[in-house]
């Protein structure tokens, strides 16, 4: 029975062996550009994932030698970007009422100004919302949680998010954290999409258009930029 035992244990470790996996995955982002990179590696067995570690270590010190450095060491010290903090243990977003002709303009970061404007308010597929057109002319599809549902391109659908995209999770207050999961239907086929947002903090900020007093989201996603961020003002809408 002993000898079994042990036949049956060592059956079990040589599988692991051989069998085995590694798929690590880090996030690197620079401090200063929040230029992003993924570093990631996968293999099998007793040669495939050693050799995934090792690529992936080689990526990983590779991205630090550039000034990189991890995306959890970045959001363990990086604080909101504010001119001023201030106190939100009370405060609270609730959420929007949009109206046909609110418009926002920005200006870019990577310069120029863009533009969005409320269209109308409509429904798609029995949701209520908004029509929304960018300065560009193309038209967008928000629900009543600020939810991007649709992308139109010249020839109807262009793309179309299950459920919603949703950046907000309303009310908004400081520490409130949500996960929203769905998939992005395009012609070509689809992607599982995967974010976190989190309420990170709540204080005045300085744009063009003056001061304003807004809640600080930071996104983590799977897809497309790894992280970004969002600034809410109430006032703002």
């Amino acid at each position: 029975m002993k000898n079994l035992s042990f036949c049956c244990l060592l059956a079990c470790v040589l599988l692991t062996i051989l069998c085995g996996c590694a798929n690590p995955r880090q996030v690197m982002v620079n401090p200063n550009t929040w230029q992003q990179t993924v570093c990631a590696s996968s293999g099998w067995g007793w040669l495939g994932a050693p050799l995934a570690y090792k690529n992936y270590n080689n990526c990983v010190n590779n991205q630090k030698v550039l000034g990189l450095i991890p995306l959890e060491e970045l959001e363990a010290k990086d604080t909101p970007r504010f001119d001023t903090l201030i106190d939100a243990t009370d405060k609270k977003a609730a959420r929007p009422e949009w109206q046909a002709g609110q418009f926002w303009e920005y200006s870019l970061s990577s310069g120029g100004t863009s533009r969005l404007t409320v269209q109308k308010i409509g429904s798609y597929n029995g949701t209520a919302g908004y029509n929304v057109f960018n300065a560009n002319g193309r038209e967008s599809f928000y629900d009543q949680s600020l939810g991007l549902m649709i992308v139109f391109g010249s020839g109807g659908v262009e793309t179309e998010y299950d459920p919603a995209l949703r950046p907000f999770d309303f009310p908004l207050f400081l520490s409130k954290s949500w996960n929203a999961t769905g998939d992005m239907h395009r012609s070509g086929g689809h992607i599982d999409l995967s974010n976190h947002h989190e309420v990170k903090g709540y204080g005045r900020i300085k744009v063009p258009a003056g001061e304003f007093d807004a809640f600080y989201i930071l996104n983590r996603s799977d897809y497309g930029a790894r992280i970004s961020e969002l600034w809410y003002s109430p006032e703002v809408k």
